[in-house]
């Protein structure tokens, strides 16, 4: 790892998609596994990928035994947060549940945050590189 690890924090639909199509977003989970980049995260965003994770629709995709080796390698390998209260009212999100990763951002002063919806999260373009995951691999992989 580099003396300046790249500090990334990843959106739940990131490791939701690994789980189901890989693709991109299973490429990202192996770049974080071998150490290219550091994953920042809280416990709030592991609860809520749990949570998407478990929903009836996504058992025809992967097993809860895969959702689980997930999880468990998150706690294992990521570096947690602790979300603040006190997120500056220019970076609050529109949608309060996301406010999780804006806190996360914050926190860890992500130069990262990955997620299939960048348009939820316009406000933190000042503060960090809001990436797709196509996008990610092409900055990390130069």
């Amino acid at each position: 790892m580099s003396i300046n690890p790249i500090k990334v924090v990843l959106d739940t639909n990131i490791f939701i998609s690994a789980l189901i199509s890989g693709k991109n977003c299973l490429e990202i989970l192996k770049l974080w596994k071998n150490n290219i980049f550091e994953l920042y995260t809280s416990k709030e965003i592991i609860q809520e990928i749990e949570s998407v994770g478990s929903r009836p629709n996504f058992k025809k995709y992967f097993s809860t035994q895969q959702l689980n080796l997930l999880i468990s390698l998150i706690w294992q390998k990521s570096t947690l947060t602790y979300p603040s209260n006190k997120i500056p009212k220019k970076y609050l999100s529109k949608d309060t549940s996301d406010n999780i990763f804006v806190s996360c951002v914050l926190q860890s002063r992500a130069n990262f945050f990955v997620t299939g919806n960048t348009k939820h999260f316009t406000q933190l373009k000042t503060i960090t590189k809001l990436t797709n995951p196509k996008q990610f691999l092409e900055s990390i992989k130069q």
